[in-house]
């Protein structure tokens, strides 16, 4: 019994949280499921890499995840752009060593133009596959694609 409770023991990360020692962006987290994920994330030890287009409201998430205790870095950018996917996984993996989760959340509302609406689909592969490199070169990771009925076509 003692052997069993010991190998139990090892799977629990109890009081440092399911998530301790893992670096996560999320995109889309300025507000919403992208904020409320961010502070769930850090609430269970994650790093947690706060990603939304606007700055402000990026760094509002970020602000109190830190005043909760938690650890978090707000990155603002346009995900529509190609640099900005780029600046973000470098400045994930400058702030936290490495990108261990992914949750893509970003998305805009449905009334949008359609050429925005078919580059949301494009985006969303590009960030899959800049931090599928950086997974790949650690040996780990996760990917959690969100959306909901705004991001459809």
């Amino acid at each position: 019994m003692s052997d069993r409770l010991t190998q139990l023991a090892s799977h629990l990360n109890y009081p440092r949280g399911l998530l301790a020692g893992q670096v996560a962006i999320i995109t889309g987290a300025g507000q919403g499921i992208g904020a409320e994920c961010a502070r769930l994330f850090a609430n269970e030890g994650a790093k947690v890499v706060v990603s939304d287009i606007d700055g402000v409201k990026a760094e509002e998430v970020a602000k109190r995840i830190r005043e909760g205790g938690g650890e978090a870095l707000a990155v603002q950018g346009d995900l529509l752009k190609d640099e900005a996917i780029g600046e973000l996984v470098e400045k994930a993996v400058g702030w936290g060593g490495k990108v261990n989760v992914l949750v893509n959340n970003a998305g805009f509302t449905w009334d949008g133009v359609i050429h925005k609406v078919c580059l949301s689909l494009i985006f969303v592969s590009v960030v899959v596959v800049v931090v599928v490199v950086v997974f790949w070169r650690e040996g780990e990771g996760a990917v959690v694609l969100g959306g909901g009925v705004g991001g459809r076509c």
